[in-house]
C-alpha cells in the first residue's frame, strides 16, 4: 500500500469543527446569505439543518447560492443526483416516523416529489444510475437483518435483489458508464471493496486489505472518468483514499483527523467534496491530490454531499 505524504496543507489535517481537534489553516469564503441556483461548476446537494430541521439543500460549487429543496418537518437526507442533474433521490421519514426511512425522488427544484419504497422496510444509501433510469439502494433483509443491495427503476418498479449474499453488502456507487457497481461487503469476514455488473453478476473482490486500513470502508465514490474510486477509511473514518478502478495504486490522499461523513467527485474529476466532523459537521472541497482544502459551509450541521455529474 502506498501512502503519500505530499500534502500542501499538512501531513495530517485536523479540522476545527468543535470536536476538540486542533485547527488548521485552510482557504475559506465568507458565508453567503443569498439564495438561488447556480450551476457554473456543478451543484452540490447535501443534508443540513441550517433552518432548524434536517433538509436536502443545494449550493453552488463555491458554497454560495444555498437553496432548501425539501423544507419539511421530517428528516430529509442522503441526497444523490441523477446523471443529467435534473432529479435527486433522497431518504426521508415523513411517512413512517423517526425510525423508518423511505426513498423519495424529486426534481432539482424540489418539485415532483414521488415516494418509491414502502415504509414497512429499512432502506439506506440510494444512488441514481448515471442515465437516471435506475436506483441502487440498501435494504435490511429479515430475519437476518443483514443489508443487501437492491436495484429498481427510477419510478420504483422492477425491484430486484442484486447481491443476495451471506454478509452485509452496502455503500454502492455506479461506474460512470452505468455498467458496473462498486460496493463494500464483509462476506470475507472484514469489509472489502467489490465490483459487479449492474445486474449483480460477476461479483469480484477488488481489495484485500484484511483490516489494514481499520474497521470501516465508507462512502465510496467512482470518479467521472471511470479510472479511480475514492473512499474513506480507518476506525474513525479519518482518511481519504483513492485507488485505480482495478484496486492498484492505492494512495492515502489526506488524513483529516476527524470523521468523514460523505464524499463525492466534482464533474470534471479534479476535485473531491467531503463532509467532516462527528458532533458537528461541515462540507469542504479539495483537489484530488489533497491540496487546496476549502470550507464551503459554516453551520456545523452539513453532511452527505453529492456533486452533480
Amino acid at each position: 500500500m502506498n501512502r503519500t505524504a505530499a500534502l500542501s496543507v499538512a501531513a495530517t489535517v485536523a479540522i476545527a469543527c468543535q470536536d476538540g481537534l486542533a485547527p488548521t489553516t485552510i482557504a475559506t469564503r465568507s458565508p453567503s446569505a443569498g439564495y438561488g441556483h447556480s450551476n457554473t461548476d456543478g451543484t452540490i446537494a447535501f443534508r443540513t439543518s441550517l433552518e432548524g430541521n434536517d433538509d436536502v439543500w443545494i449550493m453552488a460549487a463555491d458554497g454560495t447560492s444555498l437553496t432548501n429543496l425539501t423544507r419539511h418537518p421530517a428528516f430529509d437526507g442522503a441526497p444523490d443526483w441523477a446523471g443529467n442533474g435534473k432529479q435527486l433521490v433522497f431518504l426521508t421519514n415523513r411517512d413512517g416516523g423517526s425510525g423508518v426511512l423511505d426513498i423519495y425522488r424529486m426534481n432539482a427544484d424540489g418539485t415532483g416529489l414521488t415516494r418509491l419504497t414502502p415504509t414497512s422496510e429499512i432502506v439506506r444509501g440510494p444512488r441514481f444510475s448515471p442515465n437516471g433510469k435506475q436506483i441502487v439502494f440498501e435494504r435490511a433483509v429479515f430475519p437476518s437483518a443483514q443489508f443487501e443491495l437492491f436495484i429498481m427503476n427510477a419510478d420504483g418498479t422492477g425491484e430486484s435483489n442484486i447481491t443476495n449474499n451471506a454478509g452485509d453488502d452496502i455503500l454502492a456507487t455506479w461506474s460512470p458508464d452505468g455498467k458496473q457497481i462498486a460496493f463494500v461487503s464483509n462476506r470475507s469476514g472484514v469489509n472489502e471493496i467489490y465490483v459487479m455488473n449492474a445486474d449483480g453478476s460477476d461479483a469480484t473482490q477488488l481489495t484485500h486489505l484484511n483490516g489494514s486500513l481499520g474497521i470501516l470502508l465508507a462512502y465510496l465514490a467512482w470518479a467521472p472518468g471511470g479510472k479511480q474510486i475514492a473512499f474513506a477509511a480507518t476506525d474513525a473514518q479519518q482518511s481519504l483514499f483513492v485507488m485505480n478502478a482495478d484496486a492498484t495504486g492505492l494512495t492515502e490522499v489526506i488524513d483529516f483527523g476527524t470523521t468523514i461523513t460523505g464524499i463525492d467527485w466534482s464533474p470534471n474529476g479534479k476535485q473531491i467534496v467531503v463532509a467532516l466532523g462527528l458532533t458537528t459537521s461541515d462540507i469542504y472541497k479539495l483537489n484530488a491530490d489533497g491540496t487546496g482544502l476549502t470550507r464551503l459551509t459554516f453551520n456545523g450541521t452539513s453532511a452527505e454531499p453529492s456533486w452533480t455529474r
